[in-house]
């Protein structure tokens, strides 16, 4: 255990999940609010860049227009724990595809570190039910 109090102690799982949560969490919600905020702007910026790549523009369209929302979506789940697993299993998803978006412009530093954090999500899936302090398990204890 890293961490225990009096009343209750923390193993390991928990705490990493907790960790992925504050890391991650505000992060997308961020970056989320951020392109909602200029949305117009963010849209024609992400086509731009998808333009070079080798599948035709039309394919990512939908993926284009559905990403700032996505982004906080995931970020809000994250910190507040909802349906944690199922939020990390989408995570993984989006960033995954997103990563094989930016293999096809070239930009291999970017799907690095996407895929990093693709591999920070499905370790925080395989220790996901350790993961306490969530909206989840506070309203099903009423």
């Amino acid at each position: 255990m890293l961490f225990k109090n009096k009343s209750r102690s923390l193993s390991d799982g928990a705490l990493i999940s907790l960790l992925i949560r504050v890391a991650l969490g505000p992060l997308f919600f961020g970056m989320g609010v951020m392109k909602l905020t200029h949305y117009v702007d963010t849209v024609d910026r992400i086509r731009a860049g998808f333009a070079t790549a080798w599948l035709p523009l039309e394919l990512f369209t939908p993926f284009i227009y559905i990403m700032p929302p996505l982004e906080l979506l995931l970020g809000l789940a994250l910190v507040l724990g909802y349906q944690y697993r199922y939020t990390l299993v989408a995570l993984s998803l989006f960033m995954s595809a997103l990563s094989f978006g930016l293999m096809t412009q070239g930009n291999f530093d970017s799907m690095i570190r996407n895929l990093l954090i693709v591999i920070i999500a499905l370790y925080g899936i395989s220790r996901s039910s350790e993961n306490v302090w969530t909206i989840d398990k506070a309203l099903a204890r009423k």
